[in-house]
């Protein structure tokens, strides 16, 4: 509990904080994937699937039967089967700073890097918002942002829905023939991106991409099939994603409604292991405990 008030506190009441992160990044929610074989053979019991995980890659593999062949008359060799390549393999490393203006306004600066050797460059970030009111955004050449809203005509609203709201990056390739763009490299200098808002700090969702799903195969897929596969490659899945501070909570939120939404975002992210009370961040939260907590109580 001394760790949870520790985070929660500073959070609402913060005029200069740090935090970085690099250890919570992973891919998203396969759980629902059966992995594929070692030997690429499929098992009966499922037979029925056409999407499954290569663990050893990450990759996607699609095996499918054509309409015509039913499972129970089905073998191995009547399976259709293509990879799907995930823009996944990106290790990105994360540091929010976050300050309190004079004009009322947060500035959020992130500063993202690529761990490790081998790794593919981060040719685009998101970051989930729970509002694009009052947000302004920047980053450096040649990078370029959007904003984004999964409903139309909502773009005003207030949600902590995951992907209601977001403000997207990329990096554009460097010439039409290029490949892919360059973007941030393995082992490079940090880049850094500002977002100024009104919105006061929680944790949110960042997303990481290093290039987009390349299918090995453009043959037309049977309608199930293909509502499958667009379901295990939309940017939450094919994305690297970590947890970090970003602006979430408006003005007009009461301050208790705060403390519930950091408490139940707390409670999620210990769920996952990726709290670490040993942080920077923590160690100076835990410094201004002792002088915030009664001004909370009494609100």
């Amino acid at each position: 509990m001394k760790t949870l008030k520790a985070i929660v506190l500073p959070l609402l009441c913060v005029t200069s904080a740090q935090y970085t992160s690099s250890q919570s990044n992973h891919v998203n929610g396969f759980s629902g994937i059966p992995l594929w074989p070692f030997d690429g053979q499929v098992r009966p019991e499922y037979a029925s699937h056409a999407v499954f995980r290569d663990i050893q890659t990450g990759d996607l593999i699609v095996s499918y039967l054509p309409m015509s062949i039913s499972v129970d008359q089905s073998s191995m060799s009547d399976r259709k089967t293509f990879r799907i390549i995930l823009p996944n393999r990106s290790r990105p490393r994360l540091g929010v700073s976050v300050r309190l203006l004079s004009d009322g306004y947060y500035e959020y600066r992130y500063s993202i890097s690529n761990l490790g050797n081998n790794v593919a460059p981060i040719t685009s970030w998101a970051l989930e918002l729970s509002s694009r009111e009052e947000t302004e955004v920047t980053e450096p050449v040649p990078w370029q942002h959007e904003e984004h809203t999964s409903i139309p005509g909502a773009e005003k609203g207030y949600s902590i829905l995951r992907g209601f709201h977001d403000v997207t990056w990329s990096m554009p390739k460097a010439s039409p023939e290029a490949a892919e763009p360059s973007g941030i490299a393995s082992n490079s200098r940090p880049v850094i991106f500002v977002v100024k808002s009104k919105n006061s700090p929680g944790f949110t969702v960042a997303r990481f991409k290093s290039g987009e799903v390349m299918r090995q195969s453009q043959e037309k897929l049977p309608e199930t099939v293909e509502a499958e596969v667009k379901k295990w490659t939309d940017d939450a899945h094919s994305s690297r994603w970590i947890w970090v501070i970003g602006p979430k909570y408006p003005p007009s939120i009461p301050k208790i409604e705060r403390i519930n939404g950091i408490q139940t975002d707390i409670a999620i992210l210990h769920g996952y292991q990726l709290l670490d009370s040993e942080s920077p961040f923590v160690k100076e939260a835990q410094s201004t405990l002792g002088q915030i907590l009664p001004g909370l109580q009494s609100n």
